[in-house]
């Protein structure tokens, strides 16, 4: 199961642009003949024969935190459709809406077998642990928890209130993925807020607004390959890590270590 346009949409403006992404009031897993996509579209749900929404949180009792760092949700208890009273056709798909009819699909999978379902046949039912959200991509596990948590189970997420970049370190020898340290190294400050980050996009989730630019070391820096954003100006909980594209060396005397507008891209899937 991966996420709608819209819930990355919400996740990223949440997290970076100090836009709030409401809890979801009620869920629903709903059937689909085709795929749903990434617009999260109703037009192939399931209809007639008694066809109705099974609700699904969100609560604790309903949804299971992922276990071993494997950043997957799974339902904890059994979904059971009604059973149909009239040929649902090919089912292939399942997703995850906001309301009983209508609202918004969240999330949405692929079955792992698809399924013809006609008139007078078992209800269609899930086991536990068979629906599963799945992240991917650079998110930390604490902040996979606490996006999966906020979307499916009872508590709520609250987003940082500060937001700052660092340099992760490239030489093995010295901690690979430590820090950089150095002289006049420190971490910047990049929102969150609209001024920082751009508005997701269907395709290239948020980038920076703005040039994320370090002083020129004073001293010779371990070289760099990954960009951190943190929410705190040291310390702190690391919220997710971007790899960088080649290792930046960074030298006494090395240019400012920069990132021009659109660089540091960040998707929620």
């Amino acid at each position: 199961m991966s996420l709608s346009n819209y819930t990355e949409a919400a996740i990223l403006s949440h997290l970076l642009r100090a836009t709030a992404w409401p809890k979801p009031l009620a869920l629903y897993v709903a059937l689909f003949t085709a795929d749903p996509g990434e617009t999260g579209s109703l037009a192939q749900e399931v209809t007639g024969g008694s066809y109705a929404r099974v609700a699904c949180g969100p609560s604790d009792a309903t949804w299971n935190l992922p276990v071993g760092g494997d950043t997957t949700f799974t339902n904890a208890a059994a979904v059971t459709f009604p059973a149909p009273t009239a040929a649902w056709g090919d089912v292939t798909h399942f997703g995850i809406c906001d309301a009983s009819t209508g609202g918004i699909c969240l999330a949405s999978g692929a079955l792992d077998t698809p399924t013809t379902i006609g008139s007078g046949a078992p209800a269609t039912s899930f086991a536990a642990g068979e629906l599963r959200l799945v992240f991917s991509g650079h998110l930390s596990d604490a902040l996979i928890e606490a996006i999966g948590t906020h979307l499916l189970r009872t508590g709520e997420w609250t987003a940082p209130a500060a937001i700052f970049a660092g340099l992760l370190t490239s030489v093995a020898g010295a901690g690979l993925g430590a820090e950089v340290a150095g002289a006049d190294y420190v971490r910047k400050a990049i929102g969150p807020s609209t001024a920082a980050w751009t508005a997701p996009t269907d395709e290239g989730g948020s980038g920076n607004a703005d040039y994320v630019q370090w002083a020129s070391p004073t001293t010779d820096w371990i070289d760099a390959e990954k960009v951190i954003l943190a929410d705190a100006l040291t310390a702190g909980n690391t919220l997710l890590t971007i790899p960088l594209a080649a290792v930046r060396t960074l030298p006494l005397g090395a240019l400012p270590p920069n990132f021009p507008p659109g660089a540091l891209k960040v998707v929620a899937n």
